[in-house]
């Protein structure tokens, strides 16, 4: 173990998304947490990740604690003070910039009382050769975020659509294939009983799971 905590597996979970050959990672003996493997499950669930075997042997629980800014993946709504010196706290802000704007058409319609009123969030969404955004790497930002009222998943007016609706915000909808070799591979490495609660309450936060997927777990 290296001390991975939440901070680490929120950036880890950005580029397991986007690296072309990764296919397997070992991070057994570390402070993952809740909060840091669900970061995790929720990028390698995506279809577009290549990664299809995760050890998290010996994984403990950590506080999400300093200078880490905890993300609501559901609702990130909130005032934000971002030191973009810190590498998590501009994946903080490439997550607000890249999440969809709903409603409201643009994701940046959802950034108010910027300060310093000169910091340009135009000039943050410009790609980089690698396909990531170029937030600055210095400097201190803050502003209020709102995030897109969620909509309905059939589009319609019934209010327990809606529920339903602000349930699946910013979990990931996983296929079986792909739960299952995450499963075998994350899941049977956890030793204990307390590991597997774990697991399961992060793939509860990260995973849009449904019967199928629940009978999978149950097999195990």
């Amino acid at each position: 173990g290296c001390s991975l905590d939440y901070a680490a597996d929120f950036l880890l979970g950005e580029v397991a998304i986007k690296h072309p050959t990764l296919e397997r990672l070992d991070l057994s003996s570390n402070p993952h947490g809740v909060e840091g493997l669900a970061c995790l499950l929720r990028a390698l669930g995506r279809a577009g990740s290549k990664v299809s075997s995760l050890s998290v042997t010996d994984l403990r629980v950590n506080k999400v604690v300093g200078p880490t800014v905890k993300y609501r993946w559901q609702d990130p709504s909130d005032s934000y003070k971002l030191n973009l010196w810190h590498p998590q706290h501009r994946g903080v802000l490439r997550s607000l910039l890249s999440r969809s704007g709903g409603g409201t058409g643009k994701a940046l319609d959802g950034f108010s009382q910027m300060d310093p009123p000169t910091f340009s969030l135009e000039s943050c969404t410009k790609l980089d050769p690698y396909g990531v955004m170029s937030v600055p790497t210095e400097g201190v930002v803050s502003f209020g975020y709102a995030a897109a009222s969620p909509g309905t998943p059939r589009g319609g007016g019934n209010p327990l659509e809606k529920v339903q609706g602000k349930h699946l915000q910013g979990r990931t909808q996983i296929d079986f294939k792909r739960c299952s070799a995450l499963m075998l591979g994350c899941y049977t490495s956890c030793r204990t009983d307390a590991q597997r609660t774990v697991f399961l309450e992060a793939a509860a936060q990260a995973w849009r799971l449904k019967p199928g997927h629940i009978a999978l777990i149950l097999r195990l």
